[in-house]
């Protein structure tokens, strides 16, 4: 039943698409983006994708979804652009908005969007920069919000610094790192700086102390 479903709804996305006007609007080049994205074919999608660039300039998530079809195809270059350009959309909205919560999920989103290509590209400062920005938005303001609970969607992505510098090697830099003061709150950035910790001293032949980090 559900795979009726599914491509009934696949179906009724593209008779959309080739709808007079269809193809220009965002709203079906955004679910086509979805439909093919995790598919064995997410090229079929390119058109959508670069149909959907720019139609909305200042909705940071229509900025953001080409960018699924981007690392699909092993587009990084691209998917950093549009996803800086999300970066930027939110920023103007959230110096001027106080109000909006749980949307910060899909900020963080967008951030860690750019921080894949940014490693899947070997452009370390471009993606410690995306590091940098997640710790700005991820502060201990947002994940004290309990309704909704906003460290249990976000908190696990505030440790991405420590990824990065795994991903270059920076081992010495990784044990500069300080562990979080609340590590009730920041459970996961506490485990994942542990774990840094423990590839960086072993790549240091510090094996001792590889141990204990890794209990």
């Amino acid at each position: 039943m559900l795979r009726d479903q599914s491509r009934y709804f696949q179906d009724g996305v593209r008779i959309i698409l080739k709808a007079p006007g269809g193809s220009e609007h965002p709203a079906p080049c955004h679910l086509y983006i979805h439909l093919l994205e995790m598919s064995p074919f997410p090229e079929l999608a390119l058109p959508a994708a670069d149909r959907l660039r720019g139609m909305v300039p200042h909705a940071s998530h229509m900025l953001h979804m080409p960018t699924h079809i981007d690392t699909a195809v092993g587009d990084y270059r691209r998917g950093i652009k549009s996803n800086q350009e999300a970066i930027l959309a939110d920023d103007i909205y959230f110096a001027r908005e106080t109000g909006t919560v749980f949307y910060v999920v899909y900020r963080v989103h967008y951030v860690c969007a750019k921080l894949y290509s940014t490693m899947m590209s070997g452009r370390f400062a471009d993606a410690i920069s995306a590091a940098k920005k997640l710790e700005q938005i991820i502060d201990p303001k947002i994940l004290a919000v309990r309704s909704p609970p906003m460290a249990d969607y976000i908190e696990t992505f505030a440790g991405s610094r420590a990824h990065v510098l795994v991903r270059f090697g920076r081992w010495e830099d990784i044990l500069k790192i300080k562990l979080p003061t609340d590590p009730k709150t920041y459970s996961v950035t506490t485990a994942i700086i542990h774990y840094a910790r423990g590839l960086a001293f072993s790549a240091l032949s510090r094996v001792a102390e590889a141990e204990v980090a890794q209990k």
